[in-house]
């Protein structure tokens, strides 16, 4: 799904959350095409703005009693903190802190969905 969502758009990036969790999942023979695909990607870092985003999803999330793992929480936050749409195949989890997406504006959808706004 990266492979295509890269393919077809320009501002692609993926939180470096992302990137810790392709290659702990990967194994030996998948990191060398991980290696060579992330080369032309960016990598968005976690940083102190995303960090104080991501305090606030979280203690949102804690008070509805709807928490997601934290990974989730750290890669909405740096979407949201870099004003970029949010493209998920964990659309469920990230649909539980809306209310942030909706108050930046940033569209969250599943990668298909994104893959076919892109080709209208």
């Amino acid at each position: 799904m990266f492979y295509k969502l890269a393919a077809t758009e320009n501002d692609f990036a993926i939180s470096i959350i992302t990137h810790y969790e392709i290659f702990s999942g990967s194994n030996d023979n998948q990191n060398s095409f991980w290696s060579e695909f992330l080369e032309s990607v960016e990598v968005l870092d976690f940083d102190m703005q995303s960090s104080s985003q991501a305090i606030k999803i979280f203690k949102q999330l804690k008070k509805s009693n709807k928490m997601i793992d934290l990974a989730d929480i750290f890669i909405a936050a740096t979407s949201i903190t870099n004003n970029l749409p949010m493209a998920t195949l964990n659309l469920k989890h990230l649909t539980r802190n809306q209310k942030d997406f909706k108050a930046s504006n940033i569209p969250v959808m599943s990668a298909d969905e994104h893959l076919k706004s892109i080709k209208r």
